[in-house]
């Protein structure tokens, strides 16, 4: 859709005049600009749908008035959901995954034929084996991965000059060494204070005695 609305004659250069103001506004929004409206609300193709408000539906609908195609591409992304939900009967995503590889509206589209794919009778057994299990249901998060981007972010800013990929290399090892090192300590000096917490309990319970 973008690339379509580089397409046409182009525009002259300068301010255009009250009566091109006028028709461009009457014409309603370009083809860029419906793009870069997907382009900025494309999270509510995944997203679920108990958890979108009343805007998000609104725009939601209007991209669906923008670019019809997305709505085969809704429909597949939210039956995708239901084939992992939680607290489901195994029969029941077996069926519901049939369903899914039975439409025929998901096999005109080739993108999604090619992800179909990954649904074949093995894998998704296997899929649905670990969404039962103990591993998914722990919490992992990304934190330290997000903490050390801000690191090298924030020493990008300071360090602006450098000239050589060697010298950006040494100061990311020396950074994740001495990261590393703090680390270890601090972890070694948790490890000491909960040894020492015993004997400072059986020393004070004596002195009571």
């Amino acid at each position: 859709m973008a690339r379509r609305g580089n397409a046409g004659r182009q525009r002259q250069r300068g301010r255009p005049s009250k009566k091109q103001q006028a028709a461009r506004a009457a014409g309603g929004l370009t083809l860029k600009q419906k793009a870069s409206f997907i382009l900025k609300h494309r999270f509510l193709m995944v997203k679920k749908t108990s958890e979108m408000d009343k805007q998000q539906w609104e725009n939601l609908i209007q991209m669906f008035d923008y670019l019809p195609q997305l709505r085969t591409l809704w429909y597949f992304a939210c039956a995708m959901g239901g084939l992992f939900e939680k607290e489901t009967r195994v029969q029941t995503l077996r069926q519901r995954r049939k369903t899914l590889l039975d439409n025929e509206s998901y096999k005109d589209v080739p993108e999604l034929v090619e992800a179909m794919e990954i649904l074949q009778r093995g894998k998704f057994k296997k899929a649905v084996a670990f969404a039962y299990s103990q591993a998914a249901q722990k919490v992992r998060t990304n934190n330290h991965v997000e903490r050390a981007n801000r690191r090298f972010r924030f020493t990008e800013k300071l360090r602006y000059k450098w000239r050589r990929r060697k010298w950006v290399v040494r100061f990311v090892l020396l950074a994740l060494d001495r990261w590393w090192r703090q680390a270890a300590r601090t972890a070694g000096e948790a490890k000491r204070s909960s040894q020492d917490e015993p004997g400072q309990q059986s020393f004070s319970s004596k002195k009571a005695g």
